[in-house]
């Protein structure tokens, strides 16, 4: 009797009508051949092919299989687990949204949110400040990517950014842009990549990012042009041209921003932004009149602290300018509440600084005597100390230039006064804001009575303590200057190569001590015999000053060095450039009439002496 497959015999009756069909005659046979057409249909509607038909029997069947598919997830289920992941996340529950998203992915990987999923779980864990786990998520997101492709790579950035890592956030943006060319993020990738770059000091890269009209950044700020990131971006823009030291350019992108069309606390970043761009390309009388708006944008803001700082601002600009009075008005307006307590501080040390430098010493122990008295009973008061120890200072510096010590004060022991006052600030409160001045002025100290090793280890302590000021710039150029004194040539000009890569955007420094970084570096270079290094000194101090008094005693100074050297030919090439006007030209000549006869051209020697 021949068999079929019994995929379909679920009961004992079914086999036994089988075994009838199977029985006898050709009539019988013809039933099972329609019965077996209507099997191989019944299969081919479930996907399977019937066995083929044979006329041996097996030696035994084989047993059923009836495994059933995995059931395919619920819609509504899979909806419900993820909007109840989600409202965690915009309700601030971070935790459980993580925990939620993950246990939607678990559940349901063939999701079509499943790239969603783990967008929001990284972000989650980006709010728990778990950014290893979130930068790590965001990576595997990318090879998923679909159509948020775009935010897992925006937020990948941005996570890498919270970590510090700048250039692999600035990598991300990048390629967010590159491949992402409709995506709604790109004005905030655009700005993102230019401040990542801005916090590796790439400020060349930032104004090229920043300022190409074609660049992505402009494109998208063309198009939201009233949004807050296309503001932001401008004055990026500008304080990347300021880190250029390209001023012009820095003011104009400043001024091109509306005051009127920002918020009030954008408004106060933009006047203060061009209150410090006026200030350091000099242009200090346009700086004095915008201190005023930038005042009264902090009022707008409606914050204590901004105000408190547009005023000292202010007195500041007063101050480059000699106006004293002025100066003190503005200051004294910091002295009372809603001014915060730093800033009250900071303004009596100012005042005390003002009347030190006016010679008005009676005023300024008056001001410190105020300064004790509005701190608590018994606490030390490192601000008076700091302030009395300056006082000294200021005196032995007027003695120091033949002036009259002030009524009550010792000539004798005036710069140990002031020693003894900071040392008691660095050693009763070396957290204090006011440590890093304070070791500032002990170097000071040493320095006058020529105690070099203790003053580079103060000038270091205040270079490490301070923060980028000013008062930093003083404090790195002392120790290389120190370090040129105690013949340690090779830090010195380590130490000064420093100063003038980091501070050339102060003004102060920029002005005032600068050329005389360069000067240092071309002879201790010249020392060393790296008369290479030497000369690009001396090119970067003809391009920044060319009418220093200090460029042509340089060009002395080294074009006698290369003579000496036996380089008679690039000895003359510098000593030539020495001004008609200065007082070293006649020596210049001598030296290069001896340039020609070392190569004993004797007729130019002679006509050069002769000279």
């Amino acid at each position: 009797m021949a068999q079929t497959s019994r995929v379909f015999d679920e009961s004992p009756s079914a086999a036994r009508g089988w075994r009838r069909l199977g029985d006898g005659s050709a009539a019988a046979h013809g039933v099972v051949g329609i019965l077996v057409l209507l099997l191989c249909s019944n299969l081919a509607l479930y996907g399977q092919a019937p066995a083929p038909a044979t006329n041996t029997a097996p030696a035994s069947a084989a047993p059923a299989t009836n495994t059933p598919a995995p059931p395919s997830p619920d819609p509504a289920e899979e909806a419900r687990a993820f909007e109840a992941a989600r409202r965690a996340f915009q309700d601030g529950n971070h935790a459980s949204a993580e925990k939620f998203f993950l246990e939607f992915r678990q559940r349901f990987p063939q999701s079509e949110r499943f790239a969603e999923a783990m967008l929001y779980q990284a972000r989650s864990l980006l709010r728990m400040e778990r950014r290893d786990e979130a930068i790590s998520l965001l990576g595997a997101a990318g090879k998923v990517g679909g159509r948020f492709e775009d935010e897992i790579l925006y937020w990948h950035g941005e996570a890498l950014q919270q970590k510090g890592d700048h250039l692999g956030a600035a990598t991300q943006f990048a390629r967010l842009l590159a491949t992402q060319t409709n995506s709604a993020r790109r004005l905030e990738a655009a700005y993102s990549e230019a401040r990542a770059h801005f916090k590796l000091g790439a400020w060349k890269r930032v104004a090229e990012l920043l300022g190409d009209g074609a660049g992505a950044f402009q494109q998208a700020a063309r198009g939201r042009p009233a949004d807050e990131l296309a503001s932001l971006g401008r004055l990026l823009l500008a304080d990347a041209l300021v880190q250029l030291r390209d001023f012009t350019s820095a003011e104009s992108e400043t001024r091109k921003l509306d005051s009127n069309a920002l918020t009030p606390d954008l408004r106060w970043r933009k006047e203060r932004l061009l209150y410090e761009v006026l200030a350091l390309g000099g242009k200090f009388a346009e700086a004095l009149v915008q201190s005023s708006n930038a005042v009264v944008a902090a009022v707008a803001t409606v914050s204590p602290a901004l105000s408190a700082e547009a005023v000292e601002l202010q007195g500041t600009a007063c101050q480059r300018m000699n106006r004293w009075d002025e100066a003190v008005a503005a200051f004294e307006r910091n002295l009372a509440d809603p001014a915060p307590a730093p800033r009250q501080r900071a303004a009596l040390l100012q005042l005390v600084q003002i009347h030190l430098s006016r010679g008005q010493f009676q005023l300024a122990t008056q001001r410190l005597d105020a300064l004790v008295v509005r701190n608590p009973a018994g606490s030390p008061n490192d601000a008076a100390l700091l302030a009395y120890g300056e006082l000294f200072l200021r005196a032995h510096a007027i003695s120091a230039q033949g002036g009259v010590v002030p009524l009550g004060l010792s000539k004798s022991n005036l710069l140990q006064e002031a020693a003894g006052r900071f040392d008691q600030v660095v050693r009763l409160q070396p957290a204090s804001p006011l440590a890093g001045r304070a070791h500032l002025n002990l170097g000071w100290t040493s320095w006058a009575q020529e105690r070099f090793p203790e003053s580079v280890e103060s000038f270091r302590m205040a270079a490490t303590t301070l923060p980028f000021s000013e008062d930093q710039a003083v404090a790195v150029f002392k120790m290389g200057e120190t370090l040129a004194r105690m013949r340690d040539y090779t830090n010195a000009i380590l130490t000064l190569q420093d100063f003038t890569n980091r501070f050339s955007a102060l003004p102060r420094a920029a002005n005032s001590l600068m050329d005389q970084a360069l000067i240092h570096l071309v002879r201790l270079h010249s020392e060393t015999r790296n008369l290479a290094a030497a000369q690009v000194a001396l090119e970067r101090l003809l391009a920044w000053s060319p009418e220093s008094s200090l460029v042509d005693s340089s060009l002395l100074y080294l074009g006698n060095r290369l003579s000496l050297l036996d380089e008679p030919q690039q000895a003359r090439a510098l000593l030539s450039k020495v001004s008609d006007a200065s007082p070293s030209k006649p020596v210049a000549e001598l030296a290069v009439a001896r340039t020609y006869g070392q190569q004993g051209l004797w007729t130019n020697a002679i006509l050069g002496y002769s000279n």
